[in-house]
């Protein structure tokens, strides 16, 4: 059991354990050398984190912090060794998922590089409303702050602001303190292509 805000693991630690997420939502992020967080992705119910320094008998590159009440199975080292070499399954399960981590990573430091920031904001939030099988006027899982926004896209809190007030007057999302409702998907698409 962790409490919202509990960190799960450390950037740079070596771990012996890796985490499969029964329930909640865990922010992976990793502090830069000006101790700023950049977060890197999300994950929720069905998801393991915190396996590379298992895996590779290095430091973790990434730290993970609980960002609502969570429950979370811890997997030992000769735990997670013993069912890979005895299950072709989640081995495979596994790798695809570090494929799909590179290559989400790929995405989105194009994304950082070559988008002005509205079309970052209107990303991020149509990347978490996929993440979560959120439809139009269905409200976002849990609070959000604008301080992760900000530190997932890369810009200020007041360009978060700005970003979200925007599409709040366009109509694409309703906005209350620190929920968001999807209103109108096609409309942060185009945001994202026209950028």
């Amino acid at each position: 059991m962790f409490k919202s805000g509990d960190q799960v693991y450390e950037q740079d630690a070596l771990s012996n354990s890796a985490y499969y997420v029964r329930q909640g939502y865990l922010k992976i992020y990793r502090v830069g050398a000006k101790g700023q967080q950049q977060i890197i992705r999300l994950a929720k119910q069905g998801d393991i984190v915190g396996y590379h320094s298992l895996l590779t008998q290095e430091p973790e590159a990434t730290a993970c912090e609980c960002m609502v009440n969570s429950v979370l199975c811890e997997i030992g080292e000769t735990s997670l060794e013993d069912y890979l070499r005895s299950n072709q399954q989640l081995s495979s399960a596994l790798l695809k998922l570090s494929c799909d981590e590179i290559k989400m990573t790929c995405d989105s430091i194009l994304v950082m590089t070559q988008s002005s920031v509205l079309a970052r904001v209107a990303n991020l939030l149509l990347k978490l409303f996929d993440l979560f099988d959120m439809n139009s006027g269905d409200d976002f899982p849990f609070k959000i702050s604008r301080d992760d926004l900000a530190n997932w896209v890369g810009t200020s809190k007041e360009s978060i602001s700005r970003s979200l007030n925007e599409f709040h007057k366009e109509g694409f999302i309703n906005l209350e303190k620190r929920k968001f409702q999807l209103l109108d998907i096609n409309g942060l698409k185009r945001v994202v292509k026209i950028s």
